[in-house]
């Protein structure tokens, strides 16, 4: 692993002793470094590039730097961290994937590969709201509508949107190679539902409809688990069916969750999707990787992971 502090048009490469790569969705990543080497020191505002094997895998900027004398302590986010910051937009007729554009474009940050997110949300108002935040609630509304997910990062310097399901980081995670220890979990207490209920009113013309779709086969297993969503009155009877539909292939499912620990590749990063085999002859499945940690002491690097498995 290589660390360079470009400073204007001038880059130093800086020893390290103990690094920290972080990276999780809806999130800034964050890579923290200590080094006792005296010759530069870090200060914020410089750029910071981490590479491996001459491919960089974190690309951002210096907001914290601490030095004591004998060593200096560095903290370091990627460009997601500035959509960390509130504003208040309106957004009329656009899919994700243009919202994404116009605030990337609006705020002078790279763009990577933006994929078509397809779904046209008729309104998104957000008051005083973190753009990140309002990006999420794009693309949450786009996968209640398609049942498609999407992820959005920083890509090494260039923020990326794509496909859940078609961002693989091309790694197999087994007990035979890298896999040291794993907790595996089924739920159904956060993101799980049976019933789907949608409401559409509008009060300026009277005008309201309930739909409610069970799944009751599922009923009798977990109970009733119920979403509730308001939406826009506009929508016609097809498009509210449509919606549920999505709702349904996406929610009504138990969450299968893996928190793990392996020996570290720097390819898995949050956003990416991963295989995984639990033990030999097991079955392998197709996880995406929540949140990544890579930790690093001299050469020696492992990583937990927090995963989800794609059905």
């Amino acid at each position: 692993m290589q660390l360079k502090i470009i400073r204007g048009s001038t880059s130093f490469s800086i020893p390290t002793d103990k690094v920290r790569w972080t990276t999780k969705l809806d999130g800034a990543a964050i890579l923290e470094f200590s080094s006792p080497w005296r010759t530069l020191i870090a200060a914020v505002g410089d750029r910071l590039l981490a590479l491996s094997e001459d491919q960089a895998f974190f690309d951002g900027f210096v907001f914290q730097a601490a030095d004591n004398g004998r060593q200096q302590t560095v903290l370091c986010y990627d460009r997601l961290k500035y959509l960390l910051y509130r504003d208040t937009k309106v957004f009329h007729n656009r899919t994700a994937a243009q919202i994404v554009t116009e605030i990337l474009k609006e705020r002078e940050l790279p763009a990577g590969t933006i994929q078509n997110t397809g779904y046209v949300i008729p309104l998104l108002a957000e008051e005083g709201k973190p753009l990140l935040s309002m990006i999420r609630s794009a693309l949450d509304e786009t996968t209640a509508a398609s049942g498609r997910e999407f992820v959005f990062y920083d890509d090494a310097g260039k923020l990326s949107l794509r496909v859940a399901a078609e961002n693989p980081a091309g790694v197999l995670l087994c007990g035979e190679n890298q896999l040291i220890s794993y907790q595996q979990t089924e739920d159904i207490d956060g993101d799980t539902f049976n019933r789907f209920k949608i409401w559409q009113e509008d009060g300026r013309s009277g005008f309201r409809r309930v739909t409610v779709a069970d799944v009751p086969d599922a009923q009798q297993k977990w109970g009733v688990l119920q979403y509730f969503e308001r939406i826009d009155s506009s929508l016609n009877t097809s498009q509210v069916a449509e919606r549920i539909r999505a709702l349904r292939e996406a929610k009504c499912r138990a969450r299968i969750s893996l928190d793990t620990e392996c020996l570290s590749d720097l390819a898995c990063r949050a956003g990416k999707t991963v295989l995984v085999r639990l033990a030999e002859g097991d079955q392998v499945q197709t996880c995406l990787i929540e949140e990544a940690q890579h930790s690093f002491s001299g050469n020696v690097g492992r990583m937990q992971l927090k995963l989800r498995r794609l059905l």
